[in-house]
């Protein structure tokens, strides 16, 4: 790449990193994976600054797939038999690599005999000394890791675990944002070299340095949580001034439909200035239209500067205090701006080469950013009209109450592979399913409908409950690829008070009595849609009136570092508190999602159908 940082140190020249040093590997690494760095293997260069910058003897980068495994797309500095060993590695591995991935934590270890004591099995397998690993996290879900691996010692110093975190949070973005282009049909953007630009002074800039990079390091954790490009620009304009120690940052946007240039401001600007600019055309006499149409920074540096470039907006200036200011535009892969970010500063603070920097970083991942929600957005509309027609609509049955509900996960914003079904089968007979398949998004939007259209056709043609799961594997079994899902039915008759039912890898329903007794139906497990098996059967049990049946997908119970069996507990305790009580089936729906949900940020979709047996 002709950088200074493109490669790992020398090992005679392994120090510990400095702030200064970090900072400038991590503009490299902005630059990059914003477009403008010529580097065709934007992986491969997370790795590389990773073992860069702190000495390392290698590093990889791994995501985790819908198998429970967690693939290698990257590493640097380990020889071909070393890293044969990263494939395959399954997350419930104890290693330092699976055990970030799993547990999302950062796993920090400095000597042979602190690995001995956590690892004793690595320990006997690798001469490394020390590792480190931390999870790549999206929007509260991990979707990989980063790790780095020394043959000596190393005692990780406060700003390489700073760096590391932060490289780790722009992995994940990366991530997102490759992931989202394919689902929305675009391709991976490559990148062009501009290198690091101006020499930094090392000496005098060390401590300033430090700031800095714990301030982009905070912002890109918040960056990180961005959900929509609405929460982009408000985390900018909210904390983009603690990060660059300026009076204030705001975020313009292009609007290519009216061919203008909207602009959020603080709050607390002058009202009559704040009102003038949120919205002007990109023919307009201010630094930020100029930085848009120019595709340059424009720098004030002082009130001279704008009243030789930019006189309309001097009384401005004057109003709201403002002495300088800095505007970066905000460009996509292809180069082109779609926006600006304008920093203010009120005071003396000189523009230097290191403060430029800083601002050009905070735009850069502003940038990255916002092509990710944007192409999050894209694939959000996408996925919900997915939603719209893939969900049923549950037909009125008479006998039964029936409340049906469907929560995406949070961390997806997205359709997934979970689903339910209610099908009048006669006047009396209804068949209520539902059904899990693996993964989040459009591929796994496909494969459930393709395996709920399959257990449709077979219920509304008659087959028995009992092989109603192997005759759906066997119809399954021409898929190229390996096919995962789980699902329960129960076929509820009213004329007779019973039920039938039948589960496929899935957790089993429940059934809340009249007088309040709670009883799981467990007496019918199968394998996993996927998995043949010829012998299967289908218990009958009695469903009197005032009974009530719940279903659910394991997106309701399960949660990180606790056994299923307690969330499926704290579900039968929330059926046992009003499933007998005189309320509708939409209430105790609303009962179970409030007990079981209310302080959860849904790491996994969520199915439910409540059913009460009424007279």
């Amino acid at each position: 790449m002709g950088s200074e940082f493109s490669a790992p140190q020398a090992a005679g020249d392994r120090g510990q990193t400095s702030a200064f040093d970090a900072l400038g590997r991590l503009r490299l690494v902005v630059r990059a994976i914003t477009g403008d760095s010529g580097h065709d293997d934007t992986p491969t260069l997370l790795v590389t600054q990773a073992v860069a910058s702190v000495g390392a003897d290698g590093g990889v980068l791994g995501v985790i797939r819908d198998d429970a495994s967690i693939d290698t797309i990257a590493h640097a500095g380990y020889p071909p038999h070393m890293a044969a060993a990263f494939v395959p590695l399954r997350i419930f591995d104890t290693l330092p690599l699976t055990d970030a991935a799993r547990l999302g934590e950062e796993i920090w270890i400095s000597s042979r005999a602190e690995l001995s004591e956590r690892y004793p099995q690595l320990f006997e397998r690798t001469t490394s000394q020390a590792y480190a690993a931390l999870p790549l996290v999206v929007n509260g879900s991990v979707v990989g890791v980063l790790g780095v691996s020394f043959e000596q010692q190393h005692v990780f110093t406060q700003t390489e675990q700073l760096f590391l975190g932060t490289l780790a949070d722009l992995c994940a973005l990366v991530l997102a944002r490759d992931h989202l282009r394919v689902a929305v049909g675009e391709q991976p953007a490559s990148d062009a070299d501009m290198g690091l630009g101006s020499a930094m002074s090392e000496a005098t800039s060390a401590l300033r340095a430090e700031h800095q990079l714990a301030g982009l390091a905070m912002l890109a954790k918040r960056l990180s949580s961005a959900l929509t490009s609405s929460d982009v620009v408000q985390i900018i304009v909210d904390s983009g001034n603690e990060t660059l120690a300026s009076a204030y940052a705001s975020v313009a946007l292009v609007r290519p439909e009216r061919a203008d240039i909207s602009l959020l401001q603080p709050a607390d600007l002058h009202e009559v200035t704040r009102g003038a600019y949120e919205r002007f055309g990109l023919d307009a006499g201010n630094p930020i239209a100029a930085a848009i149409r120019e595709n340059r920074a424009v720098i004030v540096a002082d009130e001279q500067a704008a009243i030789a470039r930019f006189p309309d907006i001097v009384d401005d200036r004057r109003r709201t205090g403002v002495t300088r200011s800095a505007t970066i535009p905000l460009r996509r892969g292809d180069g082109q701006a779609f926006g600006a970010l304008s920093v203010a500063w009120r005071d003396e603070t000189e523009l230097d080469d290191l403060l430029l920097t800083r601002v050009e970083a905070v735009a850069d991942l502003c940038s990255q950013t916002l092509e990710r929600t944007r192409l999050s957005d894209a694939h959000a509309a996408l996925v919900s009209t997915l939603q719209r027609e893939l969900l049923p609509r549950v037909p009125a049955v008479a006998g039964l109450d029936i409340a049906w509900r469907y929560l995406p996960a949070a961390a997806e914003l997205a359709f997934g592979g979970d689903w339910y079904e209610v099908i009048a089968l006669d006047d009396a007979r209804t068949a209520i399913i539902v059904g899990d398949a693996t993964g989040h998004g459009i591929e796994a939007a496909a494969r459930m409908a393709e395996t709920r259209g399959v257990i449709d056709a077979l219920v509304r043609l008659g087959t028995d409950v009992a092989d109603l799961f192997p005759q759906t594997t066997r119809l399954l079994a021409h898929l190229d690829e390996a096919f995962i899902a789980t699902a329960a039915i129960a076929v509820v008759d009213s004329s007779r008070h019973e039920l039938q039912y039948s589960t496929a890898g899935h957790p089993p329903p429940i059934i809340c009595s009249p007088d309040g007794t709670v009883r799981f139906l467990e007496d019918a497990h199968l394998p996993v849609i996927g998995i043949h098996r010829e012998t299967s059967r289908a218990p009958i049990e009695p469903f009197e009136p005032g009974s009530l049946l719940v279903l659910y997908t394991d997106g309701l119970v399960e949660r990180r570092r606790e056994s299923l069996d307690v969330g499926i507990g704290r579900l039968a305790r929330a059926v046992r508190e009003v499933g007998h009580a005189p309320v509708s089936a939409d209430a105790i729906a609303d009962h179970i999602l409030h007990a079981l949900l209310s302080d959860e940020v849904l790491g996994d979709d969520v199915a439910l159908i409540v059913a009460r047996h009424v007279e």
